[in-house]
């Protein structure tokens, strides 16, 4: 038996799978924070892509792909190709973790002169237009008594009064979603001959997509699969395989196909469908521990008011990192938000947030940038787009 899921558990008993495409536009902030080893200044220990001269040219912005934490590792290479087209300067200020290194008078320092040294190196940016600074615990420190706190301060920072240089990526691009977003599979189990081994394959058309599998008596379980087709957007069936073997070696096989209604954007623009353009921003820099809207933020915000129509709908969704209990990460994403549509001047019943706390942590807490992404407000827009003529 195999049935369609939605996300409230409600069945769709020979569900037609509905996968349409839709255009996104989806912002990734730049994180301009540098973190290094402890006691290290050496930039090649950092997580950032270290390009040769040969490679710098051949750089692209719009090729990176639509990975936050990719974006991350090419944040130096970023800064440096849009600097090499502008006259105005930056700063680059070393810190440390508030521990041992503040014993090392150099270290700071030297994390920025290293910086420095690779944008005039590779990115041919004129000396003159850097200003090396260096200080002890950045001004907006993580809890230095913590080890995730001592890897966050362990740092060096960008910043620049032209936006342009650090403003977010912006990537174009094509999403999918599936109606229903899941689809069940509870095999019959029938008494008879013991089974060997058993799996279960979901295909589309040639590629399979999904297995399970296991020794010995099929589960007497729904096997759930949030539906991830291939990239084949034609309307042929998905295909659902249970195959089993017995304890006397004979290969048992059942078969279902499920029908699917696929619907990309030229299917649209064919069909003069009504479409609706996804534009999800993407707020971080909010400081450890707080709600407020730094500059940095407060200057996306102010981008995404312009794309905000009166028939937009918007949804804001606020995150934390792993530090603190749940309770207060609830409250702390909350109030994130809610900073967000204050700011954005949005009339209470336009808008609806969800406050994520670290429940749902969108970015891996092991390293300090994932921290750091992880404390974040996602705004997204959805703006029906006015009839194809």
């Amino acid at each position: 038996m195999v049935y369609g899921l939605d996300g409230n558990g409600k069945k769709y008993p020979k569900p037609i799978i509905q996968i349409e495409e839709w255009e996104q536009i989806e912002t990734f902030p730049l994180l301009p924070y540098i973190y290094f080893t402890p006691a290290s200044s050496d930039v090649g220990g950092t997580k950032q892509t270290l390009l040769l001269p040969s490679q710098a040219g051949l750089f692209k912005e719009d090729s990176l792909s639509s990975s936050t934490l990719d974006i991350y590792r090419d944040m130096l290479n970023i800064i440096g190709s849009r600097a090499k087209e502008r006259s105005s300067a930056f700063e680059i200020t070393g810190f440390t973790n508030g521990t041992a290194e503040d014993d090392v008078p150099e270290l700071p320092l030297q994390r920025a002169k290293n910086i420095a040294s690779y944008m005039t190196s590779i990115w041919g940016i004129s000396p003159t237009k850097l200003n090396i600074n260096a200080g002890k615990l950045p001004k907006t420190p993580t809890n230095p008594g913590t080890i995730d706190g001592q890897q966050e301060n362990a740092r060096a920072e960008i910043s620049s009064k032209d936006a342009e240089l650090l403003r977010p990526v912006k990537k174009r691009t094509i999403t999918r979603t599936m109606n229903p977003p899941i689809l069940a599979i509870q095999p019959s189990i029938q008494a008879g001959t013991a089974i060997q081994s058993w799996d279960i394959r979901i295909a589309d058309g040639n590629e399979v997509v999904q297995t399970f599998n296991g020794k010995g008596s099929i589960p007497d379980s729904v096997f759930t699969w949030t539906i991830s087709p291939s990239n084949q957007m034609e309307s042929i069936p998905l295909s659902v395989t249970v195959n089993a073997l017995d304890t006397f070696g004979i290969h048992h096989s059942w078969n279902e196909n499920i029908q699917t209604e696929r619907v990309t954007l030229r299917n649209k623009q064919e069909r003069k469908i009504n479409d609706t353009l996804i534009e999800r921003f993407a707020l971080i820099l909010f400081d450890f521990d707080k709600s407020s809207l730094s500059p940095a933020n407060q200057s996306i915000a102010n981008a995404i008011k312009q794309s905000i129509q009166a028939n937009s709908k918007i949804t804001i969704t606020g995150y934390t990192d792993r530090t603190g209990d749940s309770t207060y990460n609830h409250s702390l994403s909350e109030a994130r938000c809610k900073q967000v549509s204050q700011f954005l001047g949005l009339i209470p019943g336009t808008f609806s947030i969800i406050p994520m706390g670290g429940k749902d942590i969108p970015f891996e807490n092991n390293s300090p940038q994932g921290r750091a992404y992880s404390r974040t407000v996602i705004i997204e827009v959805k703006t029906p787009l006015k009839e194809r003529k």
